[in-house]
């Protein structure tokens, strides 16, 4: 049986992929942060050389964008120097390795007022990164495409699901409690959810003939929206929603203003169109999760 290491297992993008693959014909291996240390290049080492996995997956990061811009020592020792350390142990043990990246490699400088018109972005555009966060995130994926081994670099955007405290879950919370949810209407991006991006990333492996594979691969729903747009399409009938622009908040990180990332390439390999962010988010919400497996 081929044994798959799933890095950040406890998170939220990693509980589910733990939920999907612990009835899959792989040997599924989730070593908490003790076990398996990302940033110590020996401990990694010493991890392959006794498990010998055939496919990694590492959810782990440090993904506060708000804190990385003061603490980006711990930003970059796990985003860029643990991808690192993990590509080079693919490269060793001839394992494939799938990396979950971000849209925020990229500066949003697309955005426009005419954002219809506007192209995502693929996979061979410029990357130029805004924070600390996205820079961190870039230079891991630099360090994987150097390493020699085998890759899938998947880069997704907007994560949300019905467990983990996510965007989706915080407001459906502050309505629950009646409040008021005040929301940007100036990003604009593809919100994803947790099950389409794992659904899509081990719908790949099966159509993979082997996993001599070294490829950037956005893995996104369709279309666009703005988080405002994303909020009334999750309460739709809430009245105490309104929207105000990026500069009403005041915040150390600078977020890109459009980072939509275009899927032709997803779904050039599965062989079909890729649904839209809006059927993603009426599949989440009317679905309900194995929570026996997945930790709220």
């Amino acid at each position: 049986m081929n044994t798959i290491l799933l890095i950040g297992a406890s998170g939220m993008l990693g509980s589910h992929f733990k939920s999907y693959l612990n009835d899959s014909q792989y040997n599924l291996l989730t070593p908490t942060h003790k076990a398996l240390n990302i940033t110590n290049k020996t401990i990694v080492h010493n991890y392959f050389q006794q498990h010998k996995p055939i496919i990694i997956i590492n959810c782990a990061a440090y993904t506060n964008v708000e804190h990385a811009e003061n603490d980006y020592q711990s930003a970059h020792k796990i985003n860029h120097l643990g991808a690192k350390h993990i590509a080079n142990a693919c490269a060793i043990y001839n394992a494939l390795y799938i990396h979950i990246s971000t849209d925020y490699v990229f500066d949003g400088a697309k955005y426009t007022l005419s954002l219809p018109s506007v192209n995502p972005y693929n996979e061979a555009e410029q990357t130029n990164p805004i924070n600390q966060y996205g820079l961190s995130k870039l230079k891991g994926e630099q360090a994987i495409q150097q390493s020699g081994c085998s890759f899938i670099i998947a880069r997704t955007s907007w994560l949300y699901s019905m467990h983990h405290v996510n965007f989706l879950t915080k407001i459906q919370k502050k309505a629950q409690n009646n409040e008021p949810i005040r929301i940007v209407n100036d990003q604009f991006g593809t919100p994803n959810s947790c099950n389409f991006v794992v659904e899509h990333i081990l719908e790949l492996l099966e159509k993979l003939p082997n996993y001599n594979i070294k490829e950037i691969i956005h893995i996104t729903s369709s279309n666009s929206c703005s988080w405002y747009d994303f909020a009334k399409k999750i309460l739709p009938n809430y009245s105490k929603i309104s929207d105000c622009s990026t500069s009403d908040f005041k915040t150390k990180a600078v977020r890109p203003l459009y980072s939509a990332m275009d899927n032709t390439k997803l779904s050039s390999y599965l062989c079909r169109n890729i649904i839209s962010w809006e059927h993603d988010l009426e599949n989440t919400t009317s679905k309900k999760m194995n929570t026996d497996v997945i930790e709220a």
